[in-house]
C-alpha cells in the first residue's frame, strides 16, 4: 500500500472513530407493555446532561426532566401547566432507592450484568444481548453503545398508571444500564409482580434540540408536594 492511499484509509479509520464517540442528541420513540395492558408510549429526548421524557397511556400524559449535572428531575403536568422539583432516585447496580445516587456503584450486591455474545441490528444500530436477574426472573436486554447513556426513567414509565414518577425503585435492569455506555432498543422480562413486559424502541431521530424542550414552559408554576398532591385531581391515587 503506498503512502497516499495509507494516510488516506488512516484519516478514515480516525474520522470513522470521532463519528462514533460524538455524543448523540435527538429523540428516540420506544413503546413498553406491561402484562395485558394497553401500551404506553414514550418520547426519549437527550441532550448532554439533559434528558426529557415525555409518556403517554391511558388517556394521561405526563413528562419529566431530568438534569443529570444537577442530580435533579422536573416533573411537568400539562393538563395543570405546573411542575414538581425533586431529586433523582438512586441509580446504579446495588443502589438503595432514594435521592442524591446517579452514578453506578459497586457493591456485593452487583447488577448481575452477563454479555451474552449475541449479536443483532435493531432499526439500523449494532446491538448485543445482555442478561440481567430480577426479582421476577431473568430479563434479556438489546443494547447498542451508538446512542449513548442511558439514563433509566426515574419511575415515570409508571407514573400515568399509579404511583408518582420517581416514588418507586429503579427496576433491576435499568440500574444495570446506567454508567455502562449502552442505550437499550428490546428489553423483555417479567417484573417483580410476575408481569410480563416489553420494551421496543420505534424510531431513532438524531437532531439538535432547542435548551427550551429541557426547562418548564412558559407559564407553568412550581408547586411543592403538599400543593402537588392536595390539587392534582386524585393523580396517582
Amino acid at each position: 500500500m503506498n503512502r497516499p492511499i495509507l494516510l488516506a484509509f488512516a484519516w478514515c479509520v480516525l474520522a470513522a472513530g470521532s463519528v462514533r464517540a460524538d455524543p448523540f442528541e435527538g429523540k428516540i420513540d420506544m413503546s413498553i407493555t406491561t402484562g395485558g395492558g394497553l401500551p404506553q408510549t414514550i418520547q426519549y429526548e437527550t441532550r448532554g446532561d439533559q434528558v426529557r421524557m415525555n409518556v403517554s397511556g391511558k388517556g394521561q400524559q405526563v413528562s419529566m426532566i431530568m438534569d443529570l449535572s444537577k442530580e435533579q428531575m422536573l416533573i411537568l403536568i400539562p393538563q395543570r401547566r405546573m411542575y414538581l422539583v425533586r431529586p433523582l432516585p438512586a441509580m446504579g447496580p446495588g443502589a438503595d432507592s432514594g435521592p442524591g445516587n446517579t452514578q453506578p456503584t459497586t457493591t456485593p450486591r452487583d447488577s448481575g450484568l452477563v454479555h451474552t455474545g449475541e449479536k443483532a441490528t435493531i432499526l439500523g444500530y449494532p446491538c448485543t444481548k445482555y442478561t440481567v436477574a430480577g426479582q421476577g426472573g431473568t430479563v434479556e436486554v438489546w443494547a447498542t453503545d451508538e446512542l449513548g447513556n442511558f439514563a433509566g426513567f426515574g419511575g415515570i414509565a409508571r407514573g400515568p398508571h399509579g404511583g408518582m414518577p420517581g416514588s418507586a425503585p429503579p427496576a433491576e435492569w435499568e440500574q444495570a444500564l446506567v454508567g455502562k455506555g449502552f442505550f437499550p432498543l428490546k428489553v423483555t422480562g417479567t417484573d417483580s409482580q410476575g408481569r410480563s413486559f416489553k420494551l421496543e424502541v420505534t424510531s431513532v431521530q438524531r437532531e439538535s434540540l432547542p435548551a427550551s424542550e429541557f426547562s418548564p414552559p412558559e407559564g407553568y408554576q412550581e408547586f411543592n408536594m403538599g400543593s402537588f398532591m392536595g390539587g392534582a385531581g386524585g393523580y396517582g391515587h
